[in-house]
């Protein structure tokens, strides 16, 4: 089938279910993504095509069901922006609440921050029934965007079936309407004295955290906040530097910090990299209990960022076509006088010299 083929007749529930279908036997991964992008729908329209058959609708406390989850012992955890899939394997005990806005998960040196007012839609999928022996548990936000997915184990499976049957929804029609509420943060018009104000807040940040504050506060994306930024505060890189980041940072012993972001939670892993493989577009990075995969035709722009109020090292970030972040890069802070600091500065020196 091909995906990137629009239908002519209008499109049934049926026919959304039988291409995310035929897309899961190769790529069940990405399948709803591709499937989402050729009808023109949102991706959780895409999987409560399969309502009644191999896929729950879930409702309730998504507080509760995330913290019933730590019961189930570690769980892979993936992030997706587009084609960029960040997965860790992680343990969802003990969280922390902030300002009854945010959960924040930590477990050793992973951390998963997630925006519960950002949930708007959650389902179970039983990937048995698409010729995997796992299930899955799949989080959308307002705007039908994904914003988690957590796999469950074979040896999980019973105990998570009981656990979530008290979120099953009564109405398990693949009809029963999705959500649409659109983008939560429309981006504003900005005065020039809000500009200055930035940038003298961007000064004085003391942690990297500080940034996602920041964008709270003034209401825009990432790519946005950095196009308000002077040099040598952010300075562009080219998106070829990707793969030589990874390169000279292994050469090196570098550890990374990793961070990536969906529509609703940050995920970040700090650790080395053990593996860096490419195949066709595709880039596959390993750590311990880290995997990315990255589809280097996604990435559209490259930044290298400052804090010069912080003590924190440089960060490499990236966007997509549609300005989304895709992966921030740097290392764990450390102090001065560590090793990693001067071969982290030589990497990020090297990247702002090679040509696009």
């Amino acid at each position: 089938m091909d995906l990137h083929a629009f239908p002519v007749a209008p499109v049934t529930h049926k026919d959304i279910k039988q291409a995310w279908l035929e897309a899961q036997s190769e790529l069940i991964k990405t399948a709803s993504y591709l499937v989402a992008e050729s009808y023109e729908m949102t991706e959780a329209e895409v999987v409560a095509s399969g309502c009644g058959r191999f896929v729950t609708r879930l409702w309730g406390d998504w507080r509760e069901l995330l913290n019933s989850l730590n019961a189930l012992g570690p769980l892979k955890v993936q992030i997706r922006n587009g084609q960029i899939l960040h997965e860790v394997v992680m343990d969802f005990a003990n969280p922390l609440s902030v300002l009854d806005k945010r959960l924040l998960f930590r477990d050793d040196k992973i951390s998963l921050k997630l925006e519960i007012n950002r949930l708007q839609l959650a389902f179970l999928i039983d990937e048995t029934f698409l010729g995997s022996q796992q299930l899955s548990i799949c989080f959308f936000d307002l705007d039908g965007s994904p914003v988690m997915r957590v796999v469950i184990s074979t040896e999980s499976q019973s105990l998570c079936m009981s656990l979530l049957k008290r979120f099953f929804h009564p109405n398990q029609s693949p009809e029963q309407p999705v959500i649409h509420l659109g983008k939560l943060l429309p981006e504003p018009s900005w005065p020039a004295n809000n500009i200055e104000q930035l940038r003298d807040d961007w000064r004085s940040l003391c942690t990297s955290e500080g940034i996602w504050l920041l964008l709270d506060q003034y209401g825009v994306n990432y790519q946005r906040l950095l196009d308000m930024l002077d040099a040598p505060l952010v300075r562009p890189i080219p998106n070829g530097s990707f793969w030589v980041l990874f390169e000279l940072g292994m050469d090196n012993l570098v550890p990374f910090k990793l961070t990536s972001r969906s529509n609703g939670a940050v995920l970040e892993w700090v650790g080395t990299i053990t593996q860096v493989a490419p195949k066709d577009n595709v880039l596959c990075i390993k750590g311990e209990r880290s995997k990315l995969s990255i589809n280097i035709e996604e990435i559209d722009e490259g930044r290298l960022v400052e804090l010069p109020g912080a003590n924190v090292p440089s960060m490499v970030v990236f966007f997509n076509a549609r300005g989304e972040h895709l992966l921030s890069i740097t290392i764990p802070q450390m102090t001065k006088g560590h090793t990693h600091i001067g071969s982290w500065r030589h990497i990020v020196d090297v990247l702002v010299t090679l040509d696009s």
